[in-house]
């Protein structure tokens, strides 16, 4: 008897040999992607998908359909017009991110996983003789996984250097890091992230806000805490860049 890990017998009359019976056509590329709104809110299907049409809006189209709240699919006709819509990345609905994953041929769709985004980073008061590109990778690294950098992000002296990192959205947002130079002691640089959705400023959370957060604690009303007063803010924010300015929001 051959049995899965759920102790499943893959040869009794509870299980099917699919594989074999797939068509030509779907052995073919794959041309879907998963999206997730980002959020505790539920948002109207119809809406969004109209919505996210309009902006994406490649040129044969595609195809839509909600999952369950808050979760797409999204199938495509071309590869290329997937390509650009991953590439503009990231995507927003209502100030929330929409997370994109691409869908294995043999993969369920409830079984994608939305624990990373992409997300520009400008990273502040960098050191000229760290304004390179290994120090910029290695800076990437600690955010999460990096897709580009900024050209004039290198050997410029300009106020920030541009980052788009693909950041775990299942932690905090990183506010910064402390860079260890030669002879001298560290330096703290900080980072803003453009067109930064709801966060918490709590617990520095994509997806929810600070009154809507899990990990308060006791009965106190968190619309009394200051702004001041929490690790998180408004200052994480930062205005859009030159890249950033193709329009991939939906109101």
């Amino acid at each position: 008897m051959d049995l899965d890990d759920n102790g499943t017998d893959l040869e009794g009359e509870d299980s099917l040999r699919v594989d074999e019976l797939e068509t030509e056509e779907q052995h073919s590329t794959t041309l879907y992607l998963m999206g997730k709104v980002i959020s505790n809110k539920p948002f109207n299907a119809f809406g969004f998908l109209e919505a996210m049409k309009k902006v994406m809006n490649p040129p044969l189209g595609f195809t839509a359909k909600e999952i369950r709240k808050n979760l797409f699919s999204f199938q495509f006709q071309l590869t290329s017009d997937l390509t650009v819509v991953l590439m503009k990345e990231p995507w927003l609905f209502k100030k929330n991110i929409v997370a994109l994953q691409e869908l294995d041929r043999g993969e369920q769709p409830s079984a994608v996983v939305f624990n990373k985004a992409p997300l520009w980073i400008r990273i502040y008061d960098l050191p000229i003789a760290s304004r390179n590109e290994k120090v910029l990778i290695a800076i990437a690294s600690k955010c999460g996984t990096l897709i580009e950098i900024d050209p004039e992000s290198i050997n410029g002296i300009g106020r920030s250097a541009r980052l788009k990192v693909r950041v775990d959205i299942q932690k905090p947002l990183k506010k910064g890091l402390n860079l260890e130079m030669k002879n001298s002691k560290p330096l703290w640089i900080n980072f803003k992230y453009e067109r930064l959705t709801s966060f918490c400023y709590y617990c520095g959370m994509l997806g929810h806000m600070k009154w809507e957060c899990d990990l308060m604690e006791g009965e106190e009303s968190v619309l009394k805490i200051l702004d001041d007063h929490l690790s998180f803010g408004e200052w994480l924010r930062a205005s859009p860049g030159k890249q950033a300015r193709v329009s991939s929001e939906a109101q």
